[in-house]
């Protein structure tokens, strides 16, 4: 595995301090270091931007002054990260707290096929943490139905990665030449 890949780890606020900081406290605990988060305050109402920047001096913060949304909020630190030449740009949703080996496996992943563009990491519920929320998905052709793969299954069940059809927004990786490639 590659430790000079640079990361962008691109989080959301919107009027969630406590979530936030938890997730980046959970962020400090992770075994890679070569990463940076990025953190796009939506606009909030209830100065927990701000406060999340004095509390975490080493992120990079952007204040919004109008609610961008999910899209928006993203394409801001997005495009910061292809700017300052990331190698990868994760996007992690504020109410996620992360495992300390995560970053590694989801690099090691990247390396077993330099055709993937894009992994995410097995999500477990938030209360429920040994049950899976998410594990990607499968598009079914004939009906067009979107279907989460292995929900609500022990996470002992899950033994390798694999490929699938779709991954959640809810935390995901990908190469900034894929973002640059696609848009």
């Amino acid at each position: 595995m590659n430790l000079n890949k640079k990361i962008a780890i691109i989080i959301v606020n919107w009027n969630q301090y406590e979530l936030t900081k938890a997730c980046l406290i959970s962020l400090q605990n992770c075994n890679y270091k070569n990463y940076k988060v990025i953190l796009v305050d939506n606009a909030s109402r209830d100065n927990s931007g701000p406060k999340l920047k004095e509390n975490f001096p080493d992120i990079i913060f952007f204040q919004n002054h109008q609610n961008k949304g999910f899209t928006g909020a993203n394409n801001r630190g997005i495009n910061y990260a292809i700017d300052q030449k990331y190698d990868y740009v994760m996007l992690l949703n504020n109410d996620t707290e992360v495992a300390p080996g995560f970053i590694d496996s989801l690099l090691k992943t990247f390396d077993k096929d330099k055709k993937i563009g894009a992994v995410q990491p097995l999500i477990l519920f938030w209360k429920k943490k040994d049950l899976v929320w998410n594990y990607g998905g499968k598009f079914e052709k004939i009906s067009g139905r979107v279907i989460t793969l292995n929900r609500g299954l022990s996470k002992l069940h899950i033994k390798k990665s694999k490929h699938t059809d779709w991954i959640s927004g809810c935390c995901f990786m990908v190469k900034t030449e894929v973002v640059k490639k696609v848009g």
